[in-house]
């Protein structure tokens, strides 16, 4: 697979994708407030202005989780939504998630943490690669 054939307008909306998702994720009206509590954060010890360099460390992972993705999907032939959804799914949960869980034993982290995280996690390469398999 050459770099020149990668559709960068899919690797975008698969990064945008993502960065929406964790907005929505971890917002006080979904899953942030549960998910500080579990980091010992308190709401009110959080800022306000945007996180630039978080902000900027996330948009760059998540284009080179895209570009794996589309590599993972591409030396395995596939394409389409079903088969997006098919990888996403083995690559969060199967790899991801699962790499994640012995660092969540030993750090002692708690299943709540573990499952807020990871869920977040499992949704969004899910995501990501069924547009990147609908998308080449």
């Amino acid at each position: 697979m050459s770099l020149l054939h990668i559709n960068p307008w899919s690797i975008l909306a698969a990064v945008a994708i993502n960065q929406a998702i964790g907005f929505l994720w971890f917002s006080t009206r979904m899953l942030g407030v549960p998910w500080m509590r579990e980091m010992g954060i308190e709401p009110q010890d959080i800022e306000v202005k945007v996180p630039l360099v978080p902000l900027l460390i996330s948009v760059a992972s998540s284009a080179v989780l895209a570009l794996g993705l589309t590599f993972v999907l591409r030396m395995g032939g596939h394409s389409g939504l079903r088969d997006g959804l098919l990888v996403g799914a083995v690559v969060s949960v199967g790899i991801m998630s699962m790499g994640a869980a012995t660092y969540y034993a030993f750090a002692r982290r708690s299943l709540r943490l573990f499952l807020i995280e990871q869920g977040h996690s499992a949704l969004a390469v899910v995501a990501m690669s069924a547009v990147l398999g609908l998308w080449p």
